[in-house]
């Protein structure tokens, strides 16, 4: 019954609002022992409270200001109420009438008729006055005033409470996953891991997941709505389980890249170590020439710096030359290639450097080669929106990729103008099913050479970064320190224990800088997803924030960035919420982060290096045995290379625990140093920022409505199934308007495809609205249903910003597309106090 009396309480409340004061009885049919007067009143009682809890959740739906069944409807839960008996006396087919039945019957109707007799002077309605009440309806509904769209007000609250602890089950997945990923860098890092075990990473997450499938398990058992939860754990259970496939498949992609970076890179450390061994040689026959000689700190400095610059001659003198990739020739021999049975083609190669606008340079193409022969000399309208369209995803597209490879810091490959080719082939296939489009040929000729254009001068600055990096003079300035703390070392001719400790705390300061950088992301990313009003919900609650962010602005360019560009809008409020969060409303987290999370580094070094003098006192002669013993230790939580160590193997060790309060010393002095440091951090340190991680954590689908541009809600990007949006938006937002004229559609799609207008598509051809999925590939998988609700929010918008529109555009709200008198009456108060009652 719950779900009739939902339905109940919103017609009544709708009623309400349109000054309609009805009120109502309650019968309740086939009770036995209607004569338990105790029982009979604690059901009430019951009805009464569930009433009340409807009434409220219903208003919050409505933005009302109600508390109670009352402040709807006349209601006495005394005389209101009755309780009927057994039509039949005992089991039938014989069974005489239950003379008590017709007895409550005809207390129902006296109550019903005394009613109607004592109001029939203020509130009964005459057939007249209901005529009039039908023909005002009939009119709001046809205007989009007043809409009947019934709804389970107390299932979408009971749902949201589950999709506020879904969203708490993911975050701590994603925070474990999250953390697994470090420790497999540092295992990368180290040469520890070649490949990635799936079974591994299960085992280190399996006790969170444990954790989680417990918490879901207690939740839908013992609260309060377990009854309408559980028609809702089967599918939480799969997609929690979808998740955790997901983060795996995730981690285990980015460790692998991660092993093929290490493995490349592993190949010029070699390179590397031998330019390395070489110049301790020539170190070490200068140093032979100084031994014993007692000098100082400077004078073995000016001695060191007199001959590093020879040594280094002589050295890299020694190395094959590099060869430089010649990025331009590589893509025409793969465009000539891809592309030989196009003729002229190695005509426009130089002329398609100087591209800067593609479809002006298309156009024009198109007019001088079709000005001599019958088809027409330009494209269509329809055509230049599918060019200039088109041109930007596929130019989004191969942006995106040729960032991911120079965040890798990965030396150019031809096979990359390959997967390019292969990318704009694919999209272009989709983009192009069943259009009109003429030039399709043409076009991805041209649009091959532009991308292809733009991502060879990004190659080009990507390869000479690489062999910047790693050129082998860049690499051994970058440790000269090393060398000359080497060289006096081979001066003295003994180790001196504080020499060591700062050499190798150098080596850790680098260590722990990168992880307490990687932690304090993690970290603050945690504290803003469970304290930010705009992170601890859904991807939805997130968009109410970016639009409540956007009206308080009023700032017009925002606006269509939004409209157009959704998933970066998104990125950007992201960004700019958690600066102001970091930097703005606690002027300290960051800073404070980072020493909490250094502190904690420290002692697990200190406890490192109490732990290697304890298991080597006694068997330690040299300090090839402790360096061996503290990388074993150290490699479980820091990045350290064992190899950096090598140069002292062969020095012998006189007090281990004169080198444990040495090394004590000198990680408190790097720890100093990296405090000084992080008075002044910002995010610019970050390898991975707290705002990219947070925005890994509303993934989705970014489809947009091809009518009005609103981007589909659904949670999991690639999807199955049709895209779909809670609330659509006036068609005019994308610059749509009626055919062949220059008045905006103002209507919402959810509206249009109950009329019997057709929609216009951009080669001519003419689609009824209400059969819209015929109209081509991208309304196809859209599922656009009937229904006349609206946002206060985008109908303010289009009064609000008409003027700015109709430049933008250069469309006029005008005629058929005349904005409603309604909508400029709404208020931005109005439209803010919505938005955050649906939050």
């Amino acid at each position: 019954m719950e779900h009739f009396l939902q339905i109940a309480v919103h017609a009544f409340l709708r009623m309400k609002q349109v000054n309609i004061s009805p009120s109502c009885l309650f019968v309740h049919q086939n009770v036995g022992d209607i004569t338990a007067k105790a029982k009979n009143m604690e059901g009430r009682r019951q009805l009464q409270e569930k009433l009340d809890e409807m009434t409220l959740i219903a208003a919050q739906e409505e933005c009302c200001y109600l508390t109670c069944f009352n402040d709807i409807i006349r209601f006495d839960v005394k005389s209101h109420i009755h309780y009927f008996a057994h039509l039949w006396e005992g089991d039938g087919p014989m069974a005489p009438p239950n003379p008590s039945y017709s007895q409550n019957v005809q207390e129902l109707k006296s109550l019903i008729l005394a009613t109607a007799k004592r109001d029939a002077q203020c509130t009964m309605l005459k057939l007249s006055d209901l005529k009039l009440r039908i023909k005002d309806l009939w009119d709001a509904l046809l205007h989009e005033n007043f809409v009947f769209s019934f709804r389970n007000s107390l299932e979408i609250a009971t749902y949201n409470k589950l999709e506020k602890m879904y969203n708490t089950w993911t975050w701590g997945l994603s925070e474990v996953f999250l953390k697994v990923q470090n420790k497999l860098n540092i295992k990368i890092g180290n040469s520890e891991l070649q490949s990635v075990n799936r079974t591994y990473i299960d085992r280190e997450v399996q006790e969170q997941y444990g954790s989680i499938l417990r918490s879901m398990e207690t939740f839908f058992n013992e609260d309060k709505d377990s009854k309408t939860l559980i028609q809702w754990k089967a599918n939480t259970e799969i997609r929690l389980k979808d998740i955790k496939h997901d983060l795996i498949e995730r981690t285990i992609k980015m460790a692998e890249e991660q092993i093929i970076v290490k493995s490349n890179k592993r190949k010029l450390d070699k390179i590397n170590l031998d330019y390395e061994k070489q110049l301790l040689e020539k170190s070490k026959q200068t140093a032979l020439c100084y031994k014993g000689k007692n000098l100082g700190e400077e004078e073995l400095k000016n001695i060191f710096n007199g001959v590093w610059q020879s040594w280094l001659q002589y050295v890299i003198s020694s190395s094959p030359p590099v060869e430089k990739p010649d990025v331009v020739v590589d893509m025409q021999n793969i465009l000539l290639e891809r592309f030989k049975s196009q003729p002229n083609l190695i005509d426009i190669f130089e002329e398609s450097a100087t591209w800067h606008n593609f479809t002006y340079v298309f156009t024009n193409h198109i007019s001088s080669r079709r000005r001599f022969i019958l088809f027409k000399k330009s494209l269509e309208p329809f055509e230049l929106d599918i060019v200039t369209k088109v041109t930007d995803s596929l130019k989004d597209a191969v942006t995106k990729y040729i960032k991911e490879k120079e965040q890798k810091h990965e030396n150019y490959c031809l096979s990359y103008f390959h997967k390019i080719l292969n990318m704009i082939e694919e999209k272009l296939k989709s983009a192009f099913e069943g259009s009109k489009f003429r030039f399709q040929t043409e076009y991805k000729v041209y649009v091959s050479l532009y991308l292809c254009q733009l991502a060879a001068k990004r190659f080009v600055k990507m390869s000479e970064s690489f062999q910047k990096e790693n050129d082998p003079k860049t690499h051994l300035e970058s440790k000269k320190e090393q060398f000359f703390i080497r060289f006096k070392l081979s001066c003295e001719g003994t180790v001196r224990t504080v020499t060591f400790a700062d050499f190798v705390c150098k080596i850790l300061k680098t260590a722990i800088r990168k992880e307490v950088y990687n932690k304090t992301a993690i970290d603050i990313a945690s504290e803003m997803r469970s304290d930010c009003p705009a992170f601890n919900g859904n991807r939805s609650k997130l968009e109410h924030h970016l639009l409540l962010s956007l009206a308080e602005e009023e700032n017009f360019e925002n606006y269509m960035d939004y409209i157009n560009q959704p998933k970066d809008a998104f990125q950007r409020f992201i960004k700019k919420r958690v600066y102001n969060y970091c930097f703005v409303e606690k002027k300290t987290m960051v800073k404070d982060y980072l020493n909490i999370t250094l502190d904690s580094f420290e002692r697990k070094v200190l406890k490192t290096i109490g732990d290697v003098t304890e298991e080597v006192h006694g068997k330690c002669s040299s300090m090839s045995t402790w360096s061996d013993e503290f990388y074993n230790q150290i490699k479980h939580f820091l990045i350290f290379q064992r190899s950096e160590l090598i140069v002292f193997d062969k020095l012998e060790v006189t007090d281990v625990h004169v080198l444990q309060e040495a090394m004590t010393k000198a990680l408190k002095t790097i720890v100093k140093d990296l405090r000084e440091e992080f008075e002044k951090a910002d995010f610019e340190e970050f390898e991975k920022k707290p705002h990219e991680l947070l925005f890994e954590e509303f993934p989705g689908c970014w489809v947009k409505c091809p009518l009005c541009s609103a981007h589909c809600t659904n949670t999991i990007s690639g999807h199955g199934g049709d895209h779909s949006v809670q609330f659509h938006r006036p068609e005019g937002l994308t610059g749509r308007k009626w055919f062949n004229t220059n008045i905006f559609i103002i209507d919402i799609c959810t509206s249009s495809i109950q009329s019997d207008c057709k929609l216009v598509l951009a080669d001519g051809r003419r689609c009824p609205y209400r059969t819209y999925r015929e109209a081509g590939p991208e309304y196809k998988c859209w599922s656009i249903t009937p229904d006349n609700s609206e946002q206060l929010y985008w109908s303010w918008f289009v009064s609000y910003f008409r003027a700015q529109l109709e430049t933008h555009y250069g469309v006029t709200f005008s005629g058929k597309g005349a904005i409603p008198h309604e909508w400029e009456k709404i208020k931005k108060e109005s439209v803010i106090e919505e938005l955050r009652k649906q939050m």
